[in-house]
């Protein structure tokens, strides 16, 4: 750390000047710092940064928090099943939270990995069944019928499409 006091034309006079560090808290939380660094891409140092917040002491909400990005830092490395072990601490602690709506809907993601749609489908009855999830359930469920769609797996895609539009019929 440095102090840096810097005078434009100004005079400036010190008598017993004292600097004090008072150990506040940053302005930035560390949390968000990993967030840019997980928003610009840079999914391992994010990762890093989480691993390393989640060692030190917080409040289980921040905890909730750290976990759900760290198994989203393993989703997008490419580790499903990582990414499933982090999402699956989040979903075991009480429900009804913030971050716990998040790792079931991520679940849901980080499940994408399977190639049987049915399954995927499933996981998604459940969390369309309920009202705080059912508009992200359907946006993931788009997003995964387009994957399949860009791969050129058609008929896993149209499974996808009719077992949403069954849900959407169901509500």
């Amino acid at each position: 750390s440095r102090f840096v006091m810097v005078c434009w034309r100004t005079v400036m006079q010190c008598s017993s000047f004292t600097l004090h560090d008072l150990r506040t808290l940053p302005l930035v939380r560390a949390v968000r710092q990993g967030d840019a660094l997980y928003t610009m891409g840079h999914f391992g140092s994010a990762l890093e940064l989480y691993s390393r917040l989640l060692r030190g002491e917080q409040t289980a909400v921040d905890a909730m928090e750290v976990r759900y990005k760290i198994g989203l830092c393993h989703m997008r490395l490419g580790d499903a099943g990582l990414a499933r072990k982090w999402l699956l601490e989040i979903v075991d602690m009480p429900g009804g939270h913030f971050w716990y709506m998040n790792a079931r809907g991520a679940l849901l993601e980080a499940g994408a990995g399977s190639s049987n749609p049915k399954e995927i489908l499933a996981e998604a009855g459940t969390l369309y069944a309920d009202p705080l999830m059912s508009d992200y359930t359907g946006m993931v469920l788009s997003r995964l019928t387009h994957g399949y769609i860009t791969r050129g797996f058609d008929r896993e895609a149209e499974i996808l499409l009719r077992g949403r539009s069954e849900m959407a019929g169901g509500k």
